[in-house]
């Protein structure tokens, strides 16, 4: 699963059970209320037509379109002709043009949308009353009522893609600053010390056969400086070098709500062990990245509880699942890890949709010894 949302995409064919509007304008036809009954007819069929390419065209994006605006406009025309020859069924007509005008205007201002809603509620009540279609007001009323739904509407959902692309973009921008720190820790710990290890090994292959003892001593040296490093990196990878649990939740916390998700944190109870202490901050660090780049989240749930002996981490999130962590390098590494020291890690589906990452550890647990690299 990917960070990168498509967004939700408004289609039109949302908007076409509004044409059983003209159901009742249609039966009156059919049953001889309007004559001739093939002029209204085929007037029907036009402003159905016109609504229809209206909403297509202005759902096509590039904001306000020429296109969408001469279709509402041809829309309008044929509704004011036909209420005009047929009378009070066709007066329903009015409310395709509120919401089609609605529609294709929500790309414009923001009080463009509502102004047109309200001259074409004028228009459907000022035309009833000229022609004695019925109730002047219900007519005012739910036209008015059309137009404002429709765009707005048609404004929420485009309102909810741009939060979705600037939450997208503020999780990039979170895990792309952690990349950049670590890259940072990681060139300095390793440039002065490299660049030192290069300058003694050209002694030793200078001095070997002049001077072995200096050789020998500058060789040593090159040995303690290089496990000091390889202690520093693992002290960095794991998180003992410079975070504690305390820091790594509130890490969290800024990373999480940064990236436009709710953070919830429950850690009662005292401070773990040290060892422990270091796996669930590697650990906290490792599930809050995952959140922030495969669930697409709006909150986060984070719960650290010792009990029977035992520290258990659960970081739930109601995204759309972690499948695309579960396959990834942290995951394992983590695993790992825990496996080490007995304890265990666990990514499921979480109850209410979403992803849960369990890590559950003894309180006595120590870090196994690694092997030494020479």
């Amino acid at each position: 699963m990917s960070a990168a949302r498509s967004g939700v995409r408004l289609r039109p064919i949302l908007f076409y059970p509004w044409l059983l509007l003209l159901l009742g304008p249609a039966i009156a036809v059919v049953q001889g209320g309007t004559h001739p009954a093939w002029v209204a007819g085929a007037g029907l069929l036009l402003l159905a037509a016109a609504f229809l390419c209206a909403v297509h065209l202005a759902l096509g994006g590039g904001g306000l379109r020429p296109a969408a605006l001469g279709a509402l406009a041809v829309l309008a025309v044929l509704t004011v002709t036909l209420t005009f020859t047929g009378g009070q069924p066709m007066i329903r007509a009015f409310y395709l043009v509120a919401m089609a005008a609605g529609v294709v205007l929500a790309p414009g201002p923001e009080r463009l949308g509502p102004l047109a809603s309200l001259v074409v509620a004028t228009a459907a009540a000022s035309t009833a009353w000229l022609t004695h279609a019925g109730d002047v007001f219900g007519a005012w009323y739910v036209t008015l009522l059309s137009g404002l739904l429709a765009g707005g509407f048609v404004k929420l959902v485009a309102t909810v893609n741009e939060l979705g692309a600037a939450r997208d973009e503020l999780a990039r921008a979170a895990v792309a600053e952690e990349r950049l720190r670590f890259a940072r820790d990681l060139h300095d710990l390793l440039g002065h010390t490299l660049s030192v290890i290069v300058v003694k090994a050209e002694a030793v292959r200078r001095l070997h056969e002049r001077a072995p003892e200096v050789a020998r001593q500058q060789a040593v040296d090159i040995e303690t400086i290089g496990r000091q490093a390889l202690t520093e990196i693992r002290e960095a990878v794991t998180g003992y070098r410079v975070t504690t649990l305390r820091d790594e939740l509130a890490g969290a916390r800024a990373a999480l709500a940064g990236a436009g998700i709710e953070v919830t944190v429950r850690h009662p109870g005292p401070p773990p062990p040290p060892p422990v202490e270091a796996l669930l901050a590697w650990s906290v660090r490792e599930g809050t990245t995952n959140v922030l780049r495969h669930s697409g989240a709006g909150h986060c749930d984070i719960r650290i509880a010792t009990t029977g002996g035992a520290v258990t981490l659960e970081i739930v999130d109601d995204g759309a699942g972690c499948a695309g962590a579960a396959a990834g390098n942290g995951l394992r590494g983590l695993a790992e890890r825990l496996d080490a020291v007995r304890g265990t890690v666990e990514l499921v589906p979480a109850a209410g949709g979403g992803s849960r990452l369990a890590v559950r550890l003894p309180c006595a647990a120590e870090p196994a010894e690694e092997g030494e690299t020479r």
